[in-house]
């Protein structure tokens, strides 16, 4: 594969030998090439087509490089802790939505923007125990080896893309509704019961 373009020092467009256009992810795979220079492909640890019918369109591309170059390199961390804790694979869109959401994460962390809303925690960490505890591994994870402190609150969201990707990419919005309904169910019981 020869570089073509470096998006940060882990994330470069490369072209094949059927110059076909890929999105290379790695540690230090894009690091001081120059156009035309071969890639060591042992530094790959992620491809993703850049084109074809297959491809990522200009809008996943785009989403794909603005990702911060650390949370880049941790995503293989990320991805071999997750697959085989929700026993599957995690595919390039997931992959995509996995790693922009972090990002967002992240991001939220600089804004000092914090996620409250806690009222389906006690639903979601008994529905989906192993996406919950998962969720909980990836944020410490993600605050050791970045040095954040995402807060708690950041559990809820990521174990509903935890259930998602389980599910094989059902919507997250399906998730969320199926929870909510759940929660809404308990509440009637416990209410008709008087336990409420």
């Amino acid at each position: 594969m020869k570089f073509q373009k470096n998006f940060n020092n882990n994330a470069a467009l490369v072209e094949d030998e059927q110059a076909l256009e890929w999105i290379v992810i790695g540690n230090g795979v894009g690091f001081g090439k120059q156009p035309g220079d071969l890639v060591d492909e042992a530094k790959i640890e992620r491809r993703f087509i850049a084109t074809g019918s297959k491809g990522f369109d200009a809008t996943q591309i785009q989403a794909l490089t603005a990702i911060n170059a650390k949370m880049l390199a941790i995503m293989s961390e990320i991805v071999a802790l997750v697959e085989p804790a929700l026993n599957t694979k995690i595919n390039d869109r997931q992959y995509l939505i996995l790693a922009d959401h972090l990002q967002f994460a992240v991001q939220r962390i600089d804004a000092h923007v914090t996620l409250t809303d806690q009222s389906l925690l006690w639903e979601l960490r008994n529905l989906f125990p192993t996406e919950y505890q998962t969720a909980q591994q990836t944020i410490a994870l993600i605050n050791q080896k970045l040095g954040f402190t995402l807060p708690d609150g950041e559990t809820v969201p990521l174990t509903y893309h935890f259930v998602n990707i389980k599910n094989g990419d059902s919507e997250i919005e399906d998730t969320m509704t199926m929870t909510k309904l759940v929660a809404n169910i308990i509440g009637i019981v416990q209410k008709t019961l008087g336990l409420f």
